[in-house]
């Protein structure tokens, strides 16, 4: 005998596992929400401490491009090309500001001035694995609404 889950709802003879199927669907979809909650509170709070960095604009408007878009994951599935071009950008800012020669992630930057690039591009590596959620996100909820039924 065949069946198919659909988010909310399971074809089959026995109508005992279609109340299972949705139960489960529903807690998968709050569990996304919760993750999609957090991390738009992280990427802001990472906007929000870059105030007092030597060019704060564009690390906010990194981040706060990324929390708009776990935002809008919460209530609208993204596209995937949108989730993939941010992702794409990440990565290869990280790569083109490492610095040659990586001097360490803490202390001052007045002496070492590859500290700062090398903060940079990890903060590009997280932007891009927030991203990377998003797209990974955005295909599994196609897939599920193309499923047949």
């Amino acid at each position: 005998m065949r069946s198919w889950i659909k988010c909310g709802q399971l074809w089959r003879v026995d109508g005992g596992l279609k109340q299972v199927a949705t139960y489960l669907c529903k807690m998968e979809t709050r569990v996304h929400t919760g993750i999609g909650i957090v991390l738009a509170l992280i990427f802001g709070a990472f906007a929000a401490v870059q105030y007092n960095d030597p060019d704060p604009l564009t690390w906010i408007a990194i981040y706060g491009c990324l929390v708009v878009m776990h935002v809008w994951s919460i209530f609208k599935p993204i596209p995937l090309f949108i989730c993939l071009f941010p992702m794409i950008a990440a990565i290869v800012g990280a790569v083109l500001l490492w610095p040659e020669e990586f001097q360490g992630l803490t202390g001052k930057m007045d002496s070492r001035p590859g500290v700062e690039l090398a903060r940079e591009s990890l903060g590009l590596i997280i932007c891009a694995l927030g991203s990377l959620y998003l797209a990974i996100r955005s295909v599994v909820r196609v897939k599920r609404s193309r499923k047949l039924v």
